[in-house]
């Protein structure tokens, strides 16, 4: 080989080395930017910063703050990798407080995402979570138990609630009692509540009667007894509230005015009631010579206090008298 030939062969040898060069640093900047993304992705999924909360929220918002979000505080505990909190075994007390957030009129779920490792009693108490508001005024609070969770995976433990003001310097807290297991918290979730319950909505139980068209509720030939037994078990800030059965006497009855009909319960507090009144056949009163329509009976709610586990009762006493139950609905005055 002459010398220009091997000149001419180390030259091309050079440029396709530059090539390469080029190509492995275009590469290197791929990868480097995937690998940022993906650390942005984890960052929004699981360390959701609310250092800066809406002046107000809305119920038609939904706001997550993770375990170890800086709006959170703790007494004990530490974070985990995940961006989580865990209680330490052998430590109980305060593991989150906070955020201090004002929201406005409105219904709300709050849900904790919560696991505990190893396997507990059903019936041990494990943790309380509560919520608070004006400075640390208790509003609602719900104990758990062993039998709330499921070994070393995360689940949903919620509170409902809805609110007839604006609640200031409100708090989701969880308090771990026993001490005795590592509990986790990966979040928690604020998002809008029910307003409206389909008469044969899972979170309304019965005791007699059959599903019927459209989603409602018939007495039908269950016998007496409640229509609807317990339910929605919600929490109600102080306000004034408007609930509203929607009912039909099936199979174009006649009923007598005087007839009793049904009677409606609300209840707090494990099932102390609070407010009762019964419906008659003047209530329910139609015209056999038109189309059967729904009718609205509304009950008016004053709450000066907060009313805790509330539930929307429906005793039917007559089984002469076909009653349909098609939806209740709450709404905030």
């Amino acid at each position: 080989m002459t010398v220009k030939k091997r000149k001419k062969k180390t030259k091309k040898f050079r440029s396709l080395l530059k090539k390469e060069k080029w190509l492995i640093v275009a590469i290197f900047v791929a990868v480097l930017f995937s690998a940022v993304k993906l650390l942005e992705q984890q960052h929004y999924n699981f360390n959701t910063t609310t250092e800066k909360l809406p002046q107000l929220i809305s119920p038609s918002e939904t706001i997550i703050w993770s375990g170890n979000d800086p709006a959170l505080s703790h007494k004990i505990g530490r974070e985990t990798p995940d961006g989580g909190w865990t209680s330490t075994e052998g430590s109980f007390g305060y593991m989150t407080l906070g955020p201090h957030a004002n929201l406005s009129k409105g219904a709300y779920k709050v849900s904790f995402e919560l696991k505990i490792d190893g396997i507990v009693n059903g019936s041990y108490p494990i943790a309380t979570i509560d919520m608070t508001w004006k400075n640390g005024q208790p509003f609602v609070s719900e104990s758990l138990y062993g039998k709330d969770f499921e070994n070393g995976e995360y689940k949903n433990l919620n509170i409902y609630f809805v609110s007839g003001e604006v609640m200031e310097d409100v708090e989701f807290r969880i308090y771990h009692s026993s001490g005795k297991e590592n509990l986790t918290l990966r979040g928690i979730v604020l998002s809008s509540g029910k307003t409206k319950w389909a008469a044969n909505d899972p979170e309304l139980k019965h005791k007699v009667g059959r599903e019927g068209p459209g989603d409602s509720w018939t007495s039908g030939d269950g016998g007496l007894g409640y229509m609807i037994s317990s339910g929605p078990h919600i929490s109600m800030a102080p306000g004034i509230y408007l609930v509203s059965y929607t009912f039909v006497i099936d199979g174009r009855e006649v009923v007598d005015e005087s007839k009793h009909v049904a009677t409606i319960e609300f209840s707090r507090d494990s099932g102390l009631v609070f407010l009762t009144g019964e419906l008659n056949g003047l209530d329910m009163k139609v015209d056999p010579s038109k189309p059967v329509v729904y009718k609205s009976i509304i009950n008016k709610i004053t709450a000066k206090n907060p009313l805790n586990n509330v539930e929307f009762k429906l005793f039917y006493p007559n089984s002469s008298v076909n009653v349909v139950l098609r939806d209740i609905i709450l709404s905030i005055q």
